[in-house]
């Protein structure tokens, strides 16, 4: 058995605190810009947000009929935030702008430990926090984020544990994987792809039992153990177990050979790549970059040349067949983000072909680029003595996204693109370490030349682009929608129920489950499209208006103003 590996090289304390200062500095900067103010619910977060509310005021645990993961660890994450000073939802939009910070942390903990270089790790965060759906999702209650981050830090701790043997950092990995199970069932993945990448590092031994067979065990034991105590109680959300039955459903129609039902997982799995081509484009040109300026040339310049052929003629295939970006819709829009949930809604008439090619170009670009430095470190390791040593930490990465995707794939129900975001930040570490490990002998004198400065230009380009319309369209999203609650509010002020008001599905199932939680009951969604009155971007010109208010976007095209009316036969 060889030596352990050394740990990673780190930049020097100094310097780590100077980056996670600026990272700080400005996180804090645009979350003031775009100010999580308001106490009021945003896309699904009611559901998660009403049993804390319900929890501080009785001091009994009920959950809501709209809830498919575990979500107690999120619970009590948000329930550190609301105590002190009393339930709103401002309080806990703050919880996740902690965590969003902390994800932000541990994708530059996961470059670092698979032992990529300081610019790396620099646009990779970069590039995960001018995200616009991680943006937007940072300003809701919602459990994409925190889940990110917990998923991360056990990701970063389990892969420094590969290359180091490391018994502290294998404790840590395990323990964030064990509170990720209790925030989302999927953290399942994580000790499931670190069994495949002991036996990958270790063989089948003592080993593989003691760091990864029985950790999973113990992990998969607390929760059953927990899903049976939530049942025991009579808690358990009426929406929790559709999920699990969607995909035994899949996996039944599989071994039955329904061939048709391999359709949805080959759908996703594109959709995948394209969003996280999207995601992580940014810190692909400069990956791109990197890999062309020194003397190795790993990609080469007539390489790269040809991929960015490749992949023009491979983005005017996908829109001549109406496969390229958008192809999912919850948190992104043409011109802005957020999910608009509000009667009589209208969207804009969408963004030029044009644009979408450019748009696509640089997703199956940036893709293309990822998963050849992601496929570099296994072929170039393949036959040398350290084989093992060298490749584990990919295997268990790639194990892991594989594991993770399985039953966002498999079962039946939607799917959204913030599904895609743990597989990107994932993906975009993995090709940063290899492209540092390709281009370490490089010389710092070498000149730029115009490839290399085509390629950072498209970068920065990128970045700037992506953080536009993240921090705009997050914005814009907050604005409606303290406009839309305060017009609401008012209409009920006036003498008018909130059963007889459609101002968005959100607002409507708020409001219902409210009510159901103090009745004993667990509520759930609720569309109100015959209500008398509504609240929408648009007013039928025959409808009589109630109220009329003026919206402040930043976005070009978004919507500038909100309209109360009442419903006739022929409205809405």
């Amino acid at each position: 058995m060889s030596e352990p590996q050394p740990a990673p090289q780190s930049q020097s304390p100094a310097t780590d605190w100077r980056d996670r200062g600026f990272l700080g500095a400005l996180f804090v900067i645009i979350a003031f810009l775009i100010d999580p103010s308001g106490d009021f619910p945003l896309i699904d977060d009611w559901g998660y947000a009403l049993p804390i509310e319900h929890f501080l005021g009785t001091g009994e645990l009920r959950f809501t009929g709209w809830q498919s993961m575990t979500l107690i660890a999120q619970l009590v994450w948000g329930t550190l935030f609301a105590a002190p000073f009393g339930f709103s939802f401002t309080a806990l939009r703050l919880s996740t702008l902690v965590a969003a910070f902390f994800a932000l942390l541990a994708q530059a903990a996961l470059v670092r430990a698979l032992g990529g270089n300081r610019e790396s790790e620099r646009w990779a965060t970069l590039s995960m926090l001018a995200n616009p759906v991680f943006l937007l999702l940072c300003f809701t209650f919602m459990t994409d984020v925190p889940f990110l981050a917990l998923a991360l830090a056990s990701a970063a701790c389990l892969v420094r544990a590969l290359k180091t043997d490391s018994t502290r950092a294998w404790v840590f990995g395990m323990a964030f994987a064990a509170v990720g199970v209790l925030l989302r069932q999927m953290a399942l993945a994580l000790p499931m792809a670190f069994c495949v990448a002991i036996a990958v590092r270790h063989g089948f031994g003592r080993r593989l039992f003691l760091r990864a067979i029985a950790p999973l065990i113990g992990i998969a034991a607390l929760l059953f153990g927990y899903e049976g105590a939530i049942a025991a109680a009579g808690l358990e959300s009426e929406l929790y177990p559709l999920r699990s039955q969607a995909l035994g459903q899949a996996i039944k129609d599989l071994l039955g050979l329904n061939l048709g039902a391999l359709r949805l997982p080959i759908d996703r799995g594109f959709q995948m790549l394209l969003y996280t081509g999207l995601f992580v484009a940014p810190a692909a040109f400069v990956l791109a970059a990197q890999s062309v300026s020194g003397p190795e040339e790993p990609i080469g310049r007539r390489g790269l040349t040809a991929l960015l052929g490749v992949s023009g003629l491979a983005s005017l295939g996908l829109i001549a067949l109406d496969r390229g970006l958008p192809q999912m819709g919850n948190i992104l829009y043409d011109l802005g983000t957020g999910v608009r949930t509000l009667p009589g809604s209208v969207q804009s008439d969408g963004l030029p072909d044009s644009v979408w090619f450019v748009v696509t170009f640089l997703s199956v670009l940036s893709v293309a680029l990822v998963l050849l430095w992601i496929a570099r470190p296994l072929i170039d390791a393949w036959g040398k003595s350290d084989l093992r040593e060298r490749i584990a930490p990919t295997v268990f990465l790639v194990a892991l996204v594989v594991i993770y995707f399985g039953p966002l794939g498999l079962a039946y129900g939607p799917s959204f693109e913030r599904y895609f975001l743990f597989p990107a930040a994932t993906a975009i570490a993995l090709a940063s370490a290899a492209v540092t490990r390709a281009t370490q002998n490089a010389a710092d004198e070498t000149p730029p030349q115009p490839l290399v400065r085509g390629l950072r230009g498209a970068a920065i380009t990128t970045l700037l682009i992506w953080a536009i319309v993240a921090i705009g369209g997050a914005h814009d999203f907050m604005d409606w929608n303290r406009v839309r609650y305060a017009m609401a509010s008012d209409l009920e002020s006036k003498g008018h129920p909130s059963d007889s008001i459609d101002a968005g599905f959100d607002y409507g199932s708020w409001r219902y489950t409210r009510a159901a939680l103090a009745r004993g009951e667990q509520g759930g969604r609720v569309d109100q499209p015959d209500a008398e009155i509504a609240v929408g971007f648009s007013a039928p010109s025959e409808a009589r208006r109630l109220d009329e208010r003026e919206l402040h976007p930043w976005l070009p095209g978004a919507p500038t103003r909100l309209y109360a009316f009442e419903r006739t036969a022929d409205a809405d």
